[in-house]
């Protein structure tokens, strides 16, 4: 394959205060770095969400940058992207029928927004709770006095915690967890609140569940406890610039083998949620014909990993790919399993005793597992497409966010763009103070 066009496209949706904006980011196989290399190639205005339209900007984006070969595409999981996927897919077919294995490995599943739909089913069982606490830290947060009030009866409790309190967005599970997390440390201070008359009469007032009671903290407790393995893999792979893909396959292993635990638990809380968000899980990933086959691929390309007998099953070889050399690297000891493991660094050191294979793994490692990592493109230091930006042209946009992206990806550190800002308009200023016979 073709290294330089070999591109997996990651594509995510972008609401402004008036418009749908889409980008497209382009990921390039690794060579001789071990960070993977990530570029926002498009960021366009589309008018609406329906899968052939959002295909057709996709076809038209890689025309302009003459990507002729696409390996994978990793988006979230919903109807429109299925569209638009086969319509690029077809696309891609009809001019050079480069996909490997036509296509049945091109469309991957947003490893992190399967995650969340399997979370907020489980979630449905704690939604009073949930809210009880959330209206007691709203409270809190409401103005400096109420959290004066807060921090005296923080005091009185002997509670010593550094932790900040802080709101969650409703329709963000992680959000909702750190939220939880963070209030738990602060439970006997809310407790000593029901105290002040004011306190009491804002959930009267405002009709709104709680002040939380102690089988509202019991949730909360069971709900953070049992969810943060969630909550770190979620963290896990949304890395862009690390290897997930191999990861995949053992680490979905693992959250079934916890919902089956958690299943038949004493808790019948933690029983409840557990049955509920096993159900969403055996739809998105239940079956192994469900899944796509790459992952198991990038499972037996880790050679940190246990592969098992069933995977390898998964694995079918092309005419034109050497089985010896396949069988020498299955057949070799594996790496010694570690948390700091860089398999792509392996890969670089190693790659010379097993060259077809080698080529395979440049090209499967690489893919994105997650649609996440995109987010942090449009976090321009806290800046929001407020009111005002959205005055700017929509090519104005795209250039701003692309620019800043590839300017930023060439460091390895962030580039801090208000001291550039002053050294420039200080070399401005002395421009204008030398005379015009002496510049």
């Amino acid at each position: 394959m073709d290294n330089e066009k070999n591109i997996e496209e990651m594509i995510e949706d972008f609401t402004t205060t008036e418009t749908n904006l889409s980008s497209s980011d382009g990921d390039k196989p690794v060579k001789e770095r071990r960070k993977g290399n990530k570029r926002i190639i498009n960021f366009i205005q589309v008018p609406s969400h329906k899968g052939n339209l959002v295909g057709k900007e996709l076809i038209n984006c890689l025309n302009e940058w003459g990507i002729s070969k696409v390996f994978a595409v990793t988006v979230d999981n919903a109807y429109s992207n299925d569209v638009a996927l086969r319509k690029l897919k077809r696309n891609l077919l009809e001019k050079d029928n480069t996909i490997p294995l036509n296509g049945e490995m091109f469309h991957m599943r947003c490893f992190a927004h399967i995650l969340n739909l399997i979370v907020s089913d489980g979630l449905k069982e704690l939604n009073e709770a949930i809210s009880s606490i959330r209206n007691a830290v709203r409270y809190v947060r409401s103005s400096p006095a109420r959290l004066k009030r807060f921090k005296k009866s923080c005091m009185d409790a002997n509670i010593e915690s550094k932790a900040l309190l802080c709101l969650d967005v409703v329709t963000r599970w992680n959000s909702t967890y750190m939220m939880l997390e963070a209030a738990i440390k602060f439970k006997k201070a809310f407790d000593n609140l029901e105290g002040d008359a004011n306190y009491t009469r804002y959930f009267d007032e405002e009709r709104m569940a709680g002040p939380p009671s102690n089988l509202d903290w019991e949730k909360a407790g069971v709900f953070v406890s049992f969810l943060k393995r969630f909550y770190d893999l979620t963290y896990q792979f949304s890395g862009s610039l690390y290897v997930t893909s191999n990861l995949f396959v053992s680490d979905i292993l693992k959250v079934q083998a916890d919902l089956t635990t958690m299943a038949s638990s004493p808790n019948t809380l933690l029983g409840t949620m557990a049955i509920s968000m096993k159900r969403k899980y055996d739809k998105y990933w239940g079956r192994i014909e469900k899944l796509n086959m790459l992952t198991f691929m990038a499972n037996i390309l880790d050679p940190s990993a246990t592969t098992e007998s069933f995977l390898l099953g998964q694995l079918q070889l092309s005419d034109n790919i050497e089985e010896d050399d396949l069988e020498y690297y299955l057949n070799d000891r594996r790496e010694k399993l570690d948390p700091i493991f860089d398999s792509l660094q392996w890969w670089k050191q190693n790659g010379f005793k097993y060259p077809v294979v080698a080529r395979m793994a440049k090209e499967v490692l690489v893919v994105q597992m997650s649609t996440v990592t995109s987010e942090s493109a449009f976090s321009t230091g806290g800046r929001i497409l407020d009111a005002f930006r959205n005055s700017l042209s929509s090519r104005m946009v795209e250039a701003l966010i692309c620019s800043k992206n590839w300017y930023t990806c060439e460091y390895e550190e962030p580039i801090v763009l208000r001291q550039y800002m002053d050294e420039i308009e200080g070399l401005e200023t002395c421009e204008q103070v030398i005379p015009e016979d002496l510049a």
